[in-house]
């Protein structure tokens, strides 16, 4: 029987380049100023300094990529870490090895309907896959949660309005065609990152719960946000409401 790349993508066998070998060469070189990561991790392209959080002891992690930091021995924040899947799973893979089984992303997204508006938070509970990298861990168009007792619980205590979304890599390749197609499909945001955080999370069988703020709109043509810096501070009122929820 002749393999086809849909058979050698997403299967059991192990990568090549092996994350685990990498996490154990990093320690070797002493690269961590840790030894092991709390269960539960925050990640976010917002900027979170550690005078936001007053009331928290905090470390500042060395050895992985991006401003990090460690919350009450309780909690990884991950800061400023870049757009896109690529960079979101790799991250993810290494957080995983240290120690990492829960895992909470606050991004952003432009709604592709009139429904929402700039600022508002939600709850990612289905994805429309147009990443790459979620289809190494998962080859379905269509991702949900895993829908564990911790995932139900962070939904539930940060009460936010549930949405569908679509995922893709390509930004400026957002054309009004695709847009429509997913819109038919039930979408109303798009974004960059939920599909494969939901598909590595189901992948290894870990829990994952992604919010987005509305930031742009996309609907017969592009409107960029009118006030982005109320949405950095939204960002951060959210990193710091889940910090004390958890």
């Amino acid at each position: 029987m002749f393999n086809t790349i849909e058979n050698l993508i997403g299967n059991d066998e192990k990568s090549i380049v092996n994350i685990d070998k990498l996490v154990k060469w990093k320690k070797s070189k002493k690269l961590y100023n840790f030894t092991k990561l709390p269960e539960t991790a925050i990640l976010t392209m917002f900027p979170a300094k550690k005078k936001f959080f007053p009331f928290f002891s905090k470390k500042k992690i060395r050895g992985i990529k991006g401003k990090n930091f460690l919350i009450n021995n309780k909690i990884v924040l991950c800061t400023e870490c870049g757009y896109g899947a690529p960079y979101i799973i790799n991250l993810c893979e290494e957080l995983k090895t240290l120690g990492v089984s829960n895992f909470i992303f606050i991004g952003l997204a432009g709604t592709i309907t009139r429904s929402h508006q700039e600022g508002e938070l939600l709850y990612v509970e289905k994805t429309f896959s147009g990443v790459g990298a979620s289809y190494y861990y998962d080859k379905k168009e269509e991702i949900m949660p895993n829908q564990s007792n911790w995932s139900k619980g962070v939904k539930k205590e940060v009460g936010a309005k549930s949405v569908t979304c679509w995922s893709t890599d390509a930004p400026f390749r957002e054309t009004l065609s695709l847009k429509n197609y997913y819109v038919e499909k039930g979408a109303e945001i798009v974004e960059m990152e939920c599909a494969a955080i939901y598909a590595f999370a189901n992948y290894y069988r870990l829990n994952a719960s992604c919010f987005t703020i509305i930031s742009d709109q996309l609907t017969d043509e592009w409107y960029p946000p009118k006030d982005y810096n109320s949405l950095v501070t939204k960002g951060r009122d959210t990193i710091a409401r889940i910090v004390n929820l958890l």
